[in-house]
């Protein structure tokens, strides 16, 4: 009878892990929860980085595109004075 509890008590070990066991998954969790929060914290700089880019583009071909509306609309005045006078 000792012998089979003493093999139910092995069997039941075997199956409740060790501290150590614990701390080892506990410190995997942690370097995987690093490690994803790292990598995404760097997409979400990259993204951001992307649009302030595209932002300034944005401004700079509206500032561009309306002074080439203004001098369009001078030369399109002067050509039509031209015009008249012809």
């Amino acid at each position: 009878m000792s012998e089979l509890n003493a093999a139910i008590d092995r069997k039941s070990d075997d199956k409740n892990p060790s501290v150590w066991e614990y701390m080892i998954y506990a410190s995997l969790a942690i370097v995987v929860v690093i490690a994803v929060s790292i990598s995404v914290f760097d997409l979400f700089s990259e993204r951001s980085e992307y649009f302030e880019t595209e932002n300034v583009a944005i401004e700079t071909y509206k500032s561009y595109s309306q002074r080439l509306n203004a001098i369009s609309e001078k030369y399109a005045k002067e050509m039509e004075t031209i015009e008249k006078v012809n």
